[in-house]
């Protein structure tokens, strides 16, 4: 009788080939969510925080309205209506927003 396959005793070549392919796996799927219109903002806030070097300021244009919310506003997340991310307030401001009275 042979064991089950997650209890078998991989070799060492093998989980490091499954362990990359994995990887791969987990890249590609990231990569694609990038383009993916519901997601795409949640998954690029990572890379954002990393170019800015700290929390992106969030904007928006839900309703024509054209705002954003710094990292330092209590209402400050991501929600399924923000369509950009910003480094500083300047930039947010000569892209043509305005910061929410929230």
């Amino acid at each position: 009788m042979n064991p089950p396959l997650l209890t078998r005793n991989l070799s060492t070549r093998s989980r490091k080939r499954l362990i990359k392919r994995l990887l791969v796996a987990i890249a590609l799927l990231y990569v694609v969510s990038l383009f993916v219109p519901v997601i795409s903002l949640y998954t690029s806030y990572p890379l954002y925080v990393l170019k800015c070097g700290h929390r992106p300021i969030i904007a928006s244009t839900f309703a024509a309205s054209y705002s954003y919310v710094t990292p330092d506003s209590p209402h400050y997340g991501l929600s399924i209506f923000d369509t950009e991310f910003f480094c500083t307030e300047a930039e947010a401001q000569r892209n043509g927003y305005h910061k929410s009275p929230l």
